[in-house]
C-alpha cells in the first residue's frame, strides 16, 4: 500500500539520513519513477526532505526531524484513528502484519486521546462481502512478492477451459473483488483472482521492468475495460420518467451514455445512445423499463424487444 510505502521511507530517512533513491526503489520494491513521485508527495505534505547531488549524495532529511508519535497534535490524532486496514487487505499475511502494526503505533498514543473514531470506511459493495479463498490469494501474493511464473486454467462461457502461463505483476483490491494483474504474451492484463483455476508454480522466475508503475497500470487497463466494454450501441426514445432514472450513473449499471439528443421533442420524450456489452444484455435491461423506453436501433434488438413483449403479453392473457 502507498501509506505504508511512505511511512516505510519516513523511517528510513531518519535512521539513515541519507540514501540514493536507486537504493530505497531496491529496499521497497518498486520502481525510482515511484520513490521520486512519493517523494514529491511526502514533501508537500510538510516532511523536511531534500535531495544533495553529485557524488555521495542522495534523499535526505533534516537532521533534527522529529516525527514520532509523540509529536503528533490532537487533529492528527483525530485523522490518525481513522486509519484501518481495509477489509480486503486482513486476507493477506502482510494485511495482518500492518495490523499488528497499527495496534502499537495506537498503543502509543495517550489514553486521553484515543476515542472512538466518527468516520468509518467499508471497502464492500452492497452483496459483494464475499471474498477469494485465502489459500488461493496468498498462493497468487507470494509468487507476485517473488517474481515467480504460474500456469493457471481461465474458464470460458461454454464452461471448457484454457491454460496459460502467466508473470504475475501485482494485486489489487476492488469493490470487494481481489485482481491480479499479470503478462502474457508481451500484454498486460487483468484477471478476476476468483475465477483462477488450478493455481501451479512453473518453477520459473521472471523480471518485472524497472519503471513498471502498478497503480497507474491498473487505471490504464480499467479505462480500457470500460471503454470496450460497451460496443453495443443501442438508440432509444426515453419517457420524462425514465429519461431521469437513466441519468443516475450507479454502481453497477449495465450501460454507458455515449449522446444525448437536446432539447427533448413536443411529447417531453428524450432520444439517447446507450452503449451494451451486446444485444441480449441491452435487452435485459430495457425490457425493465416497460412502456417507458423505445427502441429506434439496432432493428434485431427491436425486434426482440417486440417478441419478449409480446410472448410476457400471453403469460398475462392467461
Amino acid at each position: 500500500m502507498r501509506a505504508d510505502r511512505l511511512i516505510s521511507i519516513v523511517l528510513i530517512l531518519q535512521k539513515q539520513k541519507k540514501i540514493s533513491a536507486a537504493k530505497l526503489a531496491i529496499d521497497l520494491g518498486v520502481s525510482v519513477r515511484t520513490i521520486y513521485r512519493d517523494l514529491v508527495v511526502l514533501s508537500v505534505n510538510g516532511f523536511p526532505i531534500y535531495a544533495e547531488h553529485g557524488p555521495g549524495g542522495g534523499v535526505c532529511i533534516i537532521d533534527d526531524f522529529q516525527g514520532g508519535i509523540k509529536t503528533l497534535t490532537i487533529d492528527e490524532v483525530d485523522a490518525f484513528q481513522i486509519m484501518r486496514i481495509p477489509d480486503p487487505l486482513t486476507s493477506l499475511e502482510t494485511g495482518k502484519t500492518m495490523q499488528r502494526a497499527l495496534l502499537k503505533m495506537f498503543s502509543s498514543l495517550p489514553n486521553k486521546t484515543i476515542s472512538s473514531p466518527n468516520l468509518y470506511i467499508d471497502w464492500n459493495w452492497w452483496g459483494h462481502s464475499k471474498s477469494v479463498p485465502g489459500g488461493k490469494l496468498e498462493q497468487v501474493y507470494t509468487a507476485v512478492c517473488n517474481r515467480l511464473s504460474l500456469k493457471v486454467s481461465f474458464p470460458l462461457w461454454n464452461r471448457m477451459e484454457f491454460e496459460q502461463e502467466i508473470d504475475p505483476y501485482g494485486v489489487v483490491a476492488k469493490a470487494g473483488e481481489w485482481y491480479l494483474v499479470y503478462m502474457n504474451t508481451g500484454r498486460c492484463r487483468m484477471r478476476r483472482i476468483s475465477d483462477l483455476r488450478n493455481i501451479t508454480l512453473t518453477g520459473k522466475t521472471f523480471h518485472r521492468p524497472d519503471e513498471f508503475d502498478l497503480e497507474s497500470t491498473w487505471k490504464r487497463l480499467c479505462l480500457d475495460e470500460e471503454t470496450s466494454y460497451f460496443l453495443y450501441p443501442v438508440r432509444i426514445r426515453v419517457s420524462p420518467e425514465i429519461f431521469q432514472v437513466l441519468k443516475q450513473q450507479v454502481w453497477g449499471i449495465p450501460y454507458q451514455i455515449t449522446e444525448i439528443v437536446k432539447p427533448p421533442d413536443v411529447s417531453g420524450w428524450s432520444m439517447c445512445t446507450l452503449g451494451f456489452e451486446n444485444l441480449l444484455a441491452a435487452r435485459s435491461h430495457l425490457l425493465g423499463w416497460g412502456n417507458g423506453v423505445e427502441v429506434i436501433s439496432p432493428e434485431a434488438l427491436r425486434a426482440s424487444m417486440l417478441d419478449f413483449a409480446q410472448q410476457i403479453n400471453k403469460v398475462y392473457q392467461k
